[in-house]
C-alpha cells in the first residue's frame, strides 16, 4: 500500500498541478506540502483532508494511510463506519444550526460514526 505522501505527489503529478497551486488553495506552504511529498515531515489529519479536496481525490484512503502509519495498529478497515454531515455545533456556547439540514452537499465538515 502506498503512503499517503505518495499518494498526494502521484495524484497532484497525474492533475499537472504545482506543489505551489495546491499549497496555496490548501492555505498550507509551498515548503511544508514539498517535505511532506517527500516523507520527511508530517501532515495533520486535517490538513490532509484540504490537501485531498484541493487535488479531487478520496480523503478515507489518505486517512487509512495515515493511520496506518501513525496510529500502530489502528486502520479504517474494515470500512464499517459511516460518513455523516455535521448539520450542528455549539461553538463557545453557542448553538448554529443550518437552515435547511436537506442540503448537506454544501458542508464541508464530517465525522465518522
Amino acid at each position: 500500500m502506498p503512503t499517503y505522501w505518495e499518494m498526494i505527489r502521484e495524484a497532484r503529478s497525474q492533475l499537472k498541478l504545482s506543489r505551489r497551486q495546491v499549497a496555496e488553495k490548501a492555505g498550507i506552504s509551498e515548503a511544508h506540502l514539498r517535505f511532506v511529498e517527500l516523507g520527511e515531515r508530517p501532515m495533520s489529519p486535517k490538513t490532509l483532508r484540504k490537501v485531498a479536496n484541493v487535488i479531487g481525490i478520496d480523503e478515507t484512503p489518505l486517512i487509512d494511510a495515515w493511520l496506518q502509519e501513525n496510529v500502530k495498529g489502528m486502520s479504517l478497515v474494515p470500512r464499517d463506519l459511516q460518513k455523516v454531515p455535521i448539520i450542528s455545533w455549539v461553538n463557545a456556547g453557542d448553538f448554529a444550526m443550518t437552515d435547511d439540514p436537506r442540503q448537506l452537499a454544501d458542508y464541508d465538515e464530517w465525522v465518522w460514526t
